[in-house]
């Protein structure tokens, strides 16, 4: 009895002592998201911790490949770069996406952002609307391929002409409402 019990806290302790790296990954992964989330705003101090969960993000990804938070990480990961001005390795993540999980629902939302991103904060329009012409290509049914269309068909236009045509569509919808 007290071989068997010593043998039983033995396997317990062995398999308590060896969490798997997948899953201390992801445990960091959490903290770290709770201490960067917890302000609004972050700051330039804390800068040193985004690029840190940015890391972490990417290593579980490359890590666990299969896992199906693999995807959700990288696309969190591109998130986090885009919103701290590291628009090109964003961009990286987001064709990470596309070539790596194409059947995920990340991939359409990935070339829709990678479009945005040259678009409005690389001011690449070029780029822009040939990723916007083949997010339209393959995802024609997709919530955001009426915005990927009116993206195309608005640039290049100033400002000022383009809020003319908003003024007389409204307008014009007022009109025919009476």
């Amino acid at each position: 009895m007290k071989k068997s019990t010593l043998f039983f806290v033995c396997i317990t302790t062995l398999f308590a002592a060896c969490e798997s790296s997948q899953q201390k990954l992801h445990n960091k992964i959490v903290k770290e998201e709770r201490a960067i989330y917890a302000d609004s705003v972050v700051t330039p101090k804390e800068d040193s911790l985004v690029k840190i969960l940015i890391d972490d993000y990417q290593a579980f990804a490359k890590q666990n490949a299969n896992d199906s938070l693999a995807p959700e990480y990288i696309f969190k990961a591109a998130d986090l770069c885009k919103n701290t001005t590291r628009y090109k390795q964003a961009i990286d993540c987001w064709t990470s996406i596309i070539q790596k999980y194409p059947k995920s629902n990340r991939a359409a939302y990935s070339l829709f952002l990678q479009a945005f991103t040259y678009e409005n904060n690389m001011n690449d329009t070029a780029v822009a609307k040939k990723l916007y012409n083949s997010f339209i290509e393959k995802y024609p049914t997709h919530p955001l391929a009426a915005s990927a269309k009116a993206s195309v068909e608005q640039m290049g236009i100033p400002l000022d002409e383009l809020i003319k045509k908003f003024e007389e569509k409204n307008k014009q919808a007022v009109a025919a409402k009476k």
